[in-house]
């Protein structure tokens, strides 16, 4: 028995069947199998129903996938604190992010990470937000790049940023006139002012569609709803584009490419801003290439910021 044999069993749990990973593992499905039967033989006892599609553990497989999960878990931890060794010199973290975040945190990011420490790999896993906290979980990832969950209270949490939420209107609508005056004098739109124009939401599942819905209620409106999408950056890019208005996270707007750029609004309600931080597990060895990464996001998050008002600005 060695780590690379529980690697395999473990890829084969994960994928379902021997073809899939024997794909993934790089090595031909004779070979894998071979492995299989022979670490098999060496426990007396299978580990996969091999006559289910997707491949199932059987009752000694399941104790066993169990133990060999803590087994590399650990080993990988090992090995993390082994690298440290080297001060930096080399190294590997791999980063956790939404597709959204990953296209306005990565550029400003990495280039002056590498510019600082040329020898560390950093991996990016882009996955939905949702997942992210599960890929911690799990160990595949080393940490994320995500918004707080209240949902969330097994990880821990390390806040860099609280981001505000804004209005997009499109520059053309006439109700800019009102709104620019509202914020001049209350320093926030007054979202009875735009309750007859037509917005677009994102739908069930998404932050910004439940601070949207809070704030109709909270400001009693039902303004008209003339689309709902998924993607966020389609929302922003049809309100550049006078189909509607539409909520959007502050960062998102100040580094969009949209065209014409929307009139920005600071908006007043109890969720209206959200904090945004790394997250990891509790029980992680915290490498010093984690720890150099961490201290370079901090060191951009004034930068960030600073951009992100002067780009929002009326």
């Amino acid at each position: 028995m060695n780590f690379k044999q529980l690697e395999y069993v473990l890829t084969i749990y994960r994928e379902g069947t021997l073809t899939k990973a024997a794909e993934k593992l790089f090595i031909s499905q004779p070979a894998l199998t071979q492995q299989l039967q022979k670490l098999e033989k060496e426990i007396g006892a299978p580990l996969f129903d091999r006559t289910t599609t997707p491949l199932t553990p059987t009752y000694a497989g399941k104790y066993y996938l169990d133990i060999i999960e803590k087994i590399l878990y650990q080993n990988q931890q090992a090995l993390a604190w082994l690298d440290d060794i080297n001060s930096l010199k080399r190294g590997k973290i791999t980063l956790g992010i939404s597709d959204i975040r990953s296209l306005q945190f990565l550029p400003v990011l990495l280039p002056s990470f590498r510019k600082k420490y040329p020898h560390i790999e950093v991996e990016i896993k882009e996955a939905p937000a949702l997942s992210l906290s599960d890929m911690v979980k799990k160990g595949e990832i080393d940490f994320a790049l995500m918004l707080a969950r209240r949902d969330i209270t097994d990880l821990v949490f390390q806040p860099l940023l609280t981001e505000k939420v804004l209005l997009a209107v499109p520059r053309e609508f006439p109700i800019n006139a009102a709104c620019q005056e509202c914020v001049k004098k209350e320093g926030f739109l007054d979202l009875r002012i735009v309750k007859d124009e037509p917005f677009i939401l994102l739908k069930r599942g998404f932050r910004l569609r439940n601070i949207a819905y809070d704030l109709f209620k909270q400001y009693d409106i039902m303004p008209p709803i003339v689309m709902k999408t998924i993607n966020v950056n389609l929302s922003h890019h049809m309100t550049a584009a006078g189909y509607g208005l539409s909520f959007v996270g502050e960062i998102a707007a100040s580094l969009s490419t949209v065209d014409p750029v929307p009139c920005y609004y600071p908006v007043k309600g109890d969720n209206c801003t959200w904090e945004l931080g790394i997250a990891y597990h509790p029980d992680k060895y915290i490498s010093k290439a984690m720890k150099a990464f961490f201290a370079h996001v901090e060191e951009q998050v004034p930068e960030i910021l600073a951009r992100a008002s002067l780009q929002t600005k009326l």
